[in-house]
């Protein structure tokens, strides 16, 4: 009897050890799909770059009429956008908001996001940049909806174009489509295909 306890504690460990060992990493498997799956309702604008992670402070758009920003030190509605696009189903697609590849269908080029320190800068490509309602910035799958518009903004001294360029880092890039401007930060996390006018 007590050899077939001890060889049946032996089976039962090297079973058991096995699990035991690879445990913690389906746990940490786990956690990756729990946050895959759950997104706070609200965050701050977070980049996750090659160099770090950086909390964006600022968008500063250089508009050729006047400055306007974003003030984005405090936490802003955030959506996960890695999700199908039901909007030809009948029903299902009046439940779900539209992806932003819908949304954006049509966007036209604006211009080009730069970073430097912690402020992205929009270098406009015209003055579609003028009457921007809404901004909508999208980054590694997530996407970032502050609840104002741009708006004025003062500061010391503003950075030339050609300081921004040399100093910052090309990010990406802005469309816009009627009165919402969309922020492309590369990665975006997602494939779509727009077509700029």
């Amino acid at each position: 009897m007590k050899r077939r306890d001890f060889t049946r504690s032996i089976i039962t460990t090297g079973l058991v050890t096995p699990a035991i060992l690879s445990g913690s990493a389906g746990f940490a498997a786990d956690e990756k799909e729990k946050e895959k799956r759950t997104l706070d309702p609200v965050g701050r604008v977070l980049l996750k770059l090659v160099a770090g992670q950086i909390l964006v402070e600022f968008l500063i758009i250089l508009s050729p009429v006047n400055l306007l920003g974003l003030d984005l030190r405090k936490p802003v509605r955030q959506e996960n956008e890695k999700r199908a696009d039901l909007s030809n189903l009948p029903i299902l697609g009046q439940l779900q908001r539209q992806t932003l590849a819908r949304q954006f269908e049509n966007a036209a080029l604006v211009g080009l996001i730069y970073l430097v320190g912690s402020s992205l800068f929009l270098i406009p490509k015209e003055l579609q940049v003028l009457n921007v309602k809404k901004v909508i910035m999208l980054h590694q799958g997530i996407s970032y909806h502050p609840s104002r518009a741009p708006s004025a903004l003062r500061i010391s001294r503003v950075p030339t174009v050609t300081e921004i360029i040399n100093a910052g880092t090309l990010l990406g890039e802005a469309i816009r489509a009627q009165n919402s401007m969309l922020v492309l930060l590369k990665p975006t996390g997602i494939e779509f295909r727009l077509s700029y006018e």
